[in-house]
């Protein structure tokens, strides 16, 4: 799949003049993301667009191009096909739907180009993808207009658009983690999730995949791919059509046919991967494993917690039970030091409640040293800690607290379950501006913090 995402020229058929029209939003995103290879637009209406040599047909470019992306209607789609293959083109995106997503003429019309692609040794990503994207290079092929991605470690496989549409800009908008590749799978008449699993499993440049299936293609090959891929970074899944539905609708979608839900469940997680239920924990996690991809294993899953409220301390001990983790028990220099900022009679115990600290000495003062503590005893594995944003504690230097507690070699989270939304907005950006990873309640906190210790955990045994 390497020219899929690394080309060094690609030819736009069905570029267009129009603003409205798919075939010029791709050029407009090629040239503003900075895509560093040849661009040839194909259209045997036009000169000029964007200020970019226009060429009557895909056989008139003065070179064949590494990738061919054919921004069609569905009924032009074969002839398109046969040209470029005839001139040497062996990458091609298709864009076009109603193909096995829509009818009987979509679906045969579907093994038509599929016989085609393979009568001339075309490799095809679609029908019904908008394709791919690399912050690398600045190749995005997406039909909407989109804003570049931060670069990072994080890729996505996915059989909708959403990753390089609506998600996307979600991601650019409001969210901090990086994005390193995307690649869109539509009905896979050719390229499927296994190749796309196994190429960013041995890239790189990408740490983490997350993965959105509403089918699997073929079961016994794509759990090779993900037994592969899972050895040697996190993989998230996320496959919709769990319902009767669910599937109904998946089929309408990407003529996709889900299978049974518990048999493919305990298959991926057999493989090595990460299954998740919606695109919250995809995000939570995805980002989590993101900033701490290179610690080491975890010893065991050991929890500790400190929240400036007790409300914090009991859904986290719950959360903790839910998804079979444990929480840790302190040694005796770490409640020696967590009492050292307290009240005389105090009894310290995990979850740690410090609101009576901060009134002793202060919130920098006592989140520090407690948080110090926790991170330092050897039978805590990763912790989390709680901030509500009022003003004992929005006095204290956040981000003089960052510093100080990032070097520790334990993945830990932030949870800022209220306050001055202002404050939490600004208090976020500073915290995933320094890698850390912050969320809102602390189920959520928990859930991610555990999916790593326990993906550490395993790596270690």
């Amino acid at each position: 799949m390497n020219r899929f995402f690394e080309p060094r020229s690609i030819a736009v058929v069905g570029a267009s003049a129009n603003r409205s029209k798919g075939g010029y939003r791709v050029l407009q995103n090629l040239i503003e993301w900075g895509y560093t290879g040849r661009i040839y637009p194909v259209n045997p209406k036009a000169d000029e667009i964007l200020g970019l040599k226009v060429y009557p047909s895909i056989e008139d470019l003065p070179e064949v191009p590494d990738l061919a992306l054919l921004v069609l209607p569905r009924d032009m789609v074969p002839e398109a096909l046969k040209q470029a293959g005839r001139f040497g083109v062996d990458r091609v995106i298709i864009v076009a739907n109603r193909f096995s997503d829509a009818d009987e003429e979509g679906r045969e019309m579907e093994r038509e180009i599929t016989e085609i692609a393979r009568s001339m040794g075309v490799r095809i990503l679609g029908p019904n993808s908008i394709g791919v994207a690399n912050t690398k290079n600045g190749l995005v092929t997406s039909i909407l207009p989109l804003e570049k991605y931060k670069k990072g470690n994080i890729s996505f496989i996915g059989q909708t658009g959403m990753f390089l549409g609506g998600f996307a800009r979600w991601i650019t908008s409001s969210q901090y983690f990086g994005i390193d590749k995307v690649v869109i799978l539509g009905n896979r008449c050719d390229i499927d999730e296994a190749d796309a699993v196994d190429h960013l499993g041995s890239d790189p440049s990408c740490s983490v995949i997350g993965l959105y299936l509403e089918g699997v293609k073929d079961g016994r090959k794509f759990l090779k791919a993900v037994e592969r891929a899972a050895s040697r970074k996190p993989l998230l899944v996320l496959k919709s059509g769990r319902t009767p539905l669910g599937a109904e609708a998946a089929t309408s979608h990407t003529g996709s046919l889900s299978g049974e839900d518990r048999i493919f469940d305990a298959a991926v997680r057999r493989a090595g991967a990460i299954r998740v239920y919606d695109f919250d924990e995809l995000f939570d996690l995805a980002k989590t494993f993101s900033y701490f991809a290179d610690l080491s294993p975890a010893e065991d899953l050991r929890v500790g917690v400190v929240s400036v409220s007790g409300a914090g301390c009991v859904l986290s001990a719950d959360a903790i039970g839910d998804y079979g983790l444990r929480l840790a028990g302190l040694g005796e220099d770490t409640i020696e030091r967590i009492l050292s900022v307290y009240p005389p009679g105090w009894i310290a115990r995990n979850p740690i409640d410090m609101w009576s600290a901060i009134e002793e000495v202060g919130a920098f003062d006592a989140y520090l040293t407690i948080t110090e503590a926790v991170l330092e005893d050897d039978g805590v594995d990763g912790a989390s800690i709680i901030f509500m944003l009022i003003p004992d504690v929005t006095e204290m230097d956040i981000k003089r607290f960052l510093r100080e507690i990032k070097p520790y070699r334990k993945p830990f989270t932030l949870c800022f379950m209220g306050g001055d939304m202002r404050l939490v907005h600004e208090w976020e950006q500073i915290a995933e501006g320094e890698s850390i990873p912050v969320f809102h309640s602390p189920e959520r906190a928990i859930r991610a913090l555990g999916a790593i210790l326990r993906w550490k955990h395993e790596r270690r045994r």
